[in-house]
């Protein structure tokens, strides 16, 4: 049998170290990716009440085009995976919970937690739109990790305009959310993995 030609000892190492870059970069890249692969529920933001009498609140609508756009935020830096809206628009039905109503809705963590119960999710993201004036806005929004409660924010922003104004301005929350989403799924999937030991 022919014997093949040794490689000198530098291509040898050479392509040693490649070897170990394509290995490394893939363990990172799966890495990164478990700790992005949690789940998390947004619940449909409430009008806020700021006690002013006379106060315009902000509409469903509204409110609803600023929840989905924080979660498109969350989606852009892969900040975790978003149970489906019907998912949780099914729970808070069976809960009696009515997001319109400002003596029935989910806006709190204990209420939020359970929900986040009920549809299987890692954390839940909850809170508000305020329309203090026609042209002063404000949003907070708060996360509970459903397995222990831990709360984390308010992340609050305060707008002066329009509702587009508003809109834009939701990528400063959004990056907020997401790095604390992120935080906590690496945070979960290292005592999962100090657990297995």
């Amino acid at each position: 049998m022919k014997r093949l030609p040794s490689l000198h000892p530098t291509v040898a190492r050479l392509r040693t170290l490649a070897v170990a870059l394509v290995v490394g970069s893939t363990v990172a890249i799966a890495a990164t990716a478990q700790a992005n692969a949690s789940t998390y529920a947004m619940l449909p933001l409430v009008a806020g009440d700021t006690g002013v009498p006379y106060q315009v609140f902000a509409s469903k609508a509204e409110r609803t085009t600023y929840g989905d756009a924080i979660a498109r935020g969350i989606r852009a830096r892969d900040g975790g995976t978003r149970i489906a809206k019907s998912r949780v628009e099914n729970a808070l039905a069976t809960a009696g919970i009515d997001q319109e109503s400002p003596y029935r809705a989910c806006n709190d963590a204990a209420c939020a937690r359970k929900i986040g119960r009920a549809v299987r999710a890692d954390t839940v993201v909850y809170g508000s739109v305020t329309r203090a004036l026609s042209m002063i806005w404000g949003s907070e929004v708060s996360i509970v990790d459903v397995a222990t409660g831990r709360v984390e924010g308010p992340y609050d922003l305060g707008y002066k305009g329009d509702f587009l104004t508003l809109e834009t301005g939701v990528d400063e929350l959004s990056r907020a959310v997401s790095n604390r989403l992120i935080a906590d799924a690496s945070a979960r999937n290292r005592a999962a993995a100090m657990a297995r030991r």
